[in-house]
């Protein structure tokens, strides 16, 4: 440099500088097995490996990791590798470095095993379709396993209400395998056909793991239905005889599920039927009996109807009823001495063996005499033989052999002992005819008797039909 006042001299230095060559000093990263949130960190060093500065780019590939330094221009720099796998699944993991410079690239495989600090066992709580009304709601059973080296302190809790668990802090020692159990809450699942979903959560040091819950709650709708038949159509009809009650109960049930609220009501117009059962409520597979009366002493003989209407939130029905009542049964009976035709209500009946007389009094045998008064027969090995005959509200008492007989256990004298012929029993026929009501005749012209029976009102309900002169329940 030169100027008026003097020159001077600068001297220049300069190098040249070879091509960067890019140098790192791992070939690969393994962190080995890991636990979630579990803190680790390596490093690599990314260098020239001549003289010189190089500029670098580094990518990664992979969530579970991140680097201190994506980019310098310089020799070279040590970048730190850090381990995150707050977010990663459990497993093997496998990502890559990428580095890219003017000096070259080079990608870094990088691995981690990453495990979790416990092992749940089943994984998921899964009950499926589950009919309310039928529902055991017993406890359900799980295993929690310490998956470290160390002992492990783990948080139990629920995300809804009607998860109900029965632990809320265990300890688990390195190795150890706790046993534990949950149970439905079903009084806080208030809404049918509706699938439930929840978790229980159980948090370590490490992880935080969710155990899912599920369990579609189903139930049907209550549902009538009638048990008299299995007609689709339900009637009923009975047959009483003049001044008998007629009384039946009809039964019903909810073969769904829920409650059934069940209404009745009788039409009375006709007759007075009476309705003795009140509305109610039914649970799932619960019966109610639905008791009808109807007193005939005050209706003439005929067929009365009504209707039985049974309203409920699961079907309706409506069940006519017919109760035809019937006038009292008159039989006639008619035997002639040594004759074995006889006649009930003009049907001609054989004896075993014909009437005789024996001291002034007709005998007949005792199995005719049973049939004739639809009487009950009993034979007892007592003494010659003893019978039991009950027709009515009567009971006659007979010994073979003994004028003592008992009517409804009074003691009565008869004109001639019962007594067995031909291997036949027979018994007197005016003491047994008389004893049990019936009016006795007799023509002496053509040696016939005749017995006016009217038939006793039994007791039991039902239909009841006379034929040939018997009575049949």
């Amino acid at each position: 440099m030169k100027s008026d006042y003097g020159d001077e001299i600068i001297q220049v230095y300069f190098e040249v500088l070879p091509k960067p060559v890019l140098a790192i000093d791992v070939e690969s990263i393994d962190f080995g097995d890991c636990y979630r949130g579990e803190v680790l960190k390596t490093k690599i060093h990314v260098y020239n490996k001549v003289k010189g500065p190089m500029r670098v780019n580094i990518k990664k590939d992979g969530e579970w990791f991140r680097l201190s330094e994506t980019e310098f221009d310089e020799n070279g720099k040590y970048i730190d590798v850090y381990l995150t796998t707050k977010n990663a699944d459990f497993g093997s993991l496998k990502g890559e470095i990428r580095i890219d410079s003017d000096g070259g690239y080079e990608r870094i495989p990088v691995e981690a095993n990453l495990l979790s600090s416990f092992v749940l066992n089943p994984t998921s709580i899964e009950y499926g379709e589950v009919d309310f009304d039928h529902f055991k709601n017993e406890a359900i059973h799980y295993t929690l396993e310490n998956n470290t080296d160390h002992t492990l302190k783990v948080q139990i809790t629920n995300t809804e209400s009607w998860i109900q668990c029965a632990n809320t802090t265990i300890t688990l020692r390195e190795g150890d395998t706790k046993e534990l159990k949950m149970l439905l809450n079903v009084s806080e699942m208030n809404e049918m056909n509706k699938k439930y979903q929840g978790s229980i959560v159980f948090e370590s040091e490490y992880d935080l793991i969710e155990l899912p819950v599920s369990i579609h709650l189903m139930q049907t709708p209550p549902m009538l239905k009638w048990l008299e038949s299995e007609d689709k159509k339900p009637s009923y009809k009975a047959s009483i005889y003049q001044g008998q009650s007629f009384e039946h109960s009809f039964k019903i049930s909810n073969c769904g599920s829920g409650e059934l609220d069940v209404d009745f009501s009788i039409d009375k117009s006709e007759a007075n039927f009476r309705l003795f059962t009140r509305p109610c409520k039914l649970k799932a597979g619960e019966c109610e009996d639905i008791l009808v009366k109807l007193d005939s002493r005050s209706l003439e003989i005929g067929t009365y109807k009504t209707t039985l209407c049974i309203t409920s939130n699961g079907g309706n029905l409506k069940v006519p009823i017919e109760v035809e009542i019937l006038e009292i049964p008159v039989v006639i009976i008619t035997l002639t001495i040594g004759s074995a035709i006889a006649t009930i209500n003009d049907e001609v009946i054989m004896l075993d063996e014909a009437p005789y007389i024996q001291k002034g009094t007709t005998m007949v045998p005792l199995r005719f005499v049973g049939e004739a008064f639809s009487a009950e027969i009993e034979w007892k090995n007592i003494g010659k033989g003893r019978i039991i005959m009950k027709a009515g509200e009567n009971t006659i008492q007979l010994d073979i052999g003994k004028t003592v007989a008992l009517i409804n256990e009074e003691p009565k004298l008869l004109p001639v002992a019962p007594e067995i012929k031909s291997g036949r029993t027979f018994v007197p026929l005016r003491f047994i005819g008389e004893s049990f009501g019936a009016t006795i005749d007799w023509d002496g012209k053509v040696q016939m008797i005749t017995i006016t029976y009217t038939m006793p009102i039994p007791k039991s309900r039902g239909v009841l039909i006379l034929k040939s002169g018997h009575l049949f329940l």
